[in-house]
């Protein structure tokens, strides 16, 4: 079966385009990785408190708030707006929430 590839807006140095492909078998290893995986990964007993665990969750929480945002176009960047959640600052603007 003849994978078909799919070219990326960018060129190397000698202007022949960057291409990928995603194989099935990839997408649906993916899947089941992120199916199961969710909200189990961690590290032997003992090594991470709740204390720590809790951060990295909320910190996760908010990565992933703050990329999605970004992707539906907020202008600005992770640091700015890791900066607005940790001050506690309201937002100047409704379209900044």
């Amino acid at each position: 079966m003849a994978r078909q590839s799919q070219e990326l807006p960018l060129r190397n140095a000698h202007g022949q385009p960057f291409k990928f492909s995603q194989p099935p078998e990839l997408l649906a290893a993916l899947h089941r990785i992120d199916m199961k995986a969710g909200g189990r990964i961690g590290g032997p007993e003992g090594v991470i408190n709740d204390q720590m665990r809790d951060h990295d969750l909320i910190t996760s929480l908010q990565e992933e708030a703050i990329t999605f945002s970004q992707l539906e176009g907020a202008a600005t960047t992770g640091d700015m707006a890791k900066n607005l959640i940790r001050s506690g600052r309201p937002t100047r603007t409704v379209v900044s929430r």
